[in-house]
């Protein structure tokens, strides 16, 4: 995720004052976002179940993360 935030971030923002410097952009970062899709795709191919579980209690946290921050702003 921060990988590609990078590229967005340079992408929307082409003029702006760089407080980093990211060696070998766009490749390293490609690279980087590129194994990580398919370390993603092959758990979800070897191990559906326990991907599906983890998936589960992601889902079932975001409505408990909004009912928790919607009492905190009101």
């Amino acid at each position: 995720l921060c990988a590609f935030s990078v590229i967005i971030f340079r992408k929307k923002l082409p003029t702006a004052e760089r407080s980093y410097k990211v060696w070998g952009y766009p490749i390293i970062p490609l690279l980087f976002v590129g194994c990580a899709i398919l370390l993603l795709i092959n758990t979800i191919i070897t191990n559906p179940t326990s991907t599906a579980i983890g998936l589960g209690i992601i889902a079932l946290g975001w409505p408990v993360y909004h009912f928790y921050f919607s009492k905190i702003k009101a």
